[in-house]
C-alpha cells in the first residue's frame, strides 16, 4: 500500500465520520436542539487541505477523536 492510497484512507474515514455527524446534528436541529457545528465545520475544512501541510497527523488525530 502507497502514501497516497493511506491518505485516501484517511479521507474516507474523516467523510465517514463528517456525514454520521451532520446526521446526527440535523437530527437534533430537528428536535429543536442548538448545537455547535464547529467540528463539523473543521473537518469538512480539513477534507479540502492540500496533501502536504505541516501537522496534517496531528489534526487529523484529533479530528478523529
Amino acid at each position: 500500500m502507497n502514501m497516497d492510497s493511506i491518505q485516501l484512507m484517511d479521507v474516507d474515514v474523516l467523510k465517514r465520520k463528517a456525514i454520521e455527524l451532520y446526521r446526527d446534528l440535523l437530527n437534533r436541529a430537528k428536535k429543536g436542539y442548538q448545537d455547535d457545528y464547529s467540528l463539523l465545520l473543521n473537518i469538512i475544512c480539513f477534507i479540502s487541505l492540500p496533501i502536504d501541510i505541516d501537522n496534517k497527523e496531528l489534526i487529523k488525530e484529533n479530528l478523529l477523536n
